[in-house]
C-alpha cells in the first residue's frame, strides 16, 4: 500500500488526534498559566502548605505527562503525514488496526511492545 493511500486510510484518526492533541494543549496552556499566577508564599499551617505543595506536585505531574502525550500525539500525526503510521518501528511489520484503534500512538506492534530490550 503507498503512502498516499495510507494517508487516506488514516484520515479519520488524524482527525480524532489532532482534536485530542488540541485539547491537550489548551489544559496545558491553562496549567501554565494557573501555576503562574498561583500565589508564591502563603503563610498557613503545616498541613496548608503540605496540602499545597502536593497539589502543586500534582499540576506538576499531570502537565509533565499530558505534554508526553501531545509529543506522542504529534509524532503519530507525523507519521501519518510521511505515510509510516501503522507500522512497528521495531520490525516493520503493520501493526494491528485493533491496537491502534485502542492506542492511536503505538509505535510498536505487541509482540515487540512485550519482549523485553536488548541492551
Amino acid at each position: 500500500m503507498s503512502g498516499v493511500n495510507k494517508k487516506k486510510n488514516f484520515d479519520g484518526l488524524r482527525r480524532e488526534l489532532a482534536e485530542k492533541r488540541d485539547v491537550l494543549a489548551r489544559r496545558v496552556r491553562k496549567i501554565l498559566v494557573e501555576d503562574r499566577d498561583a500565589p508564591i508564599g502563603d503563610v498557613g499551617d503545616v498541613a496548608d502548605v503540605a496540602s499545597g505543595a502536593f497539589e502543586k506536585e500534582l499540576l506538576y505531574e499531570l502537565n509533565d505527562n499530558e505534554r508526553q502525550m501531545l509529543e506522542q500525539i504529534e509524532y503519530a500525526l507525523k507519521k501519518i503525514d510521511h505515510g509510516t503510521y501503522g507500522t512497528c518501528e521495531n520490525c516493520g511489520k503493520p501493526i494491528p488496526a485493533t491496537r491502534l484503534k485502542a492506542m492511536p500512538v503505538a509505535r510498536l506492534c505487541v509482540p515487540c511492545q512485550i519482549r523485553p530490550a536488548t541492551i
